[in-house]
């Protein structure tokens, strides 16, 4: 998507918005999705704090309205792990990764790809802090679950023994353990690995 087709999708989420908070109220569940639809095109423009603000405004409209527990939090909570990693701040992007795991593990099951893609997120986040096991170890069970529900040729089977083995013959390109990587928005269409990462409009 280019930049005029990002600018012409702001313009018709914002107009979204607008209808929306005058005809359901500000905490309504329309009124989240079209923050969450925002917030995806301002990540996508590389505004990763104004990104970052309408998934916090989702997260507490779907949290005050789905609770905890709902699918839609969950899709929340792996949004916000996504930005917070690119804005360099791992600790919350695994907290994010994390919470989204846990409902998605209660709510879907352990075999379904939404699982999968968050294990994948979550190896993303420890292979950056220098956590190169676990990241692994999480990869791996990305990958049992995207051959059986995808196939084994599928593109996020490939990317995943891609980086793996990246992992394998390169550890001395990634960070020690705890040390923060920070990139800037001109630097995050060049990161490694970076397209495997899974975020949703829903």
């Amino acid at each position: 998507m280019d930049l005029g087709d990002l600018e012409q999708a702001k313009e018709c989420h914002d107009r979204a918005l607008a209808i929306r908070l005058e005809k359901f109220g500000p905490e309504h569940v329309n009124v989240a999705s079209t923050y969450n639809n925002l917030a995806l095109v301002h990540w996508h423009l590389g505004d990763l704090e104004q990104a970052k603000e309408y998934h916090d405004r989702a997260r507490a409209i779907r949290l005050e309205k789905l609770g905890p527990e709902h699918v839609d939090v969950a899709s929340t909570y792996n949004n916000l792990g996504i930005v917070h990693r690119d804005l360099g701040d791992l600790e919350q992007a695994k907290e994010c990764h994390d919470r989204a795991l846990a409902i998605r593990l209660e709510k879907l099951g352990p075999e379904h790809v939404d699982v999968a893609s968050t294990y994948n997120n979550l190896g993303i986040v420890h292979r950056d802090l220098g956590d190169l096991e676990q990241a692994k170890e999480y990869y791996d069970r990305a990958r049992v679950i995207y051959r059986e529900k995808v196939g084994p040729e599928h593109v996020h089977v490939t990317r995943n023994l891609v980086e793996v083995q990246r992992m394998i013959d390169n550890p001395q390109s990634f960070p020690a353990v705890g040390r923060k990587r920070r990139h800037s928005a001109a630097e995050l269409g060049k990161i490694p690995g970076k397209i495997q990462r899974v975020k949703e409009s829903n």
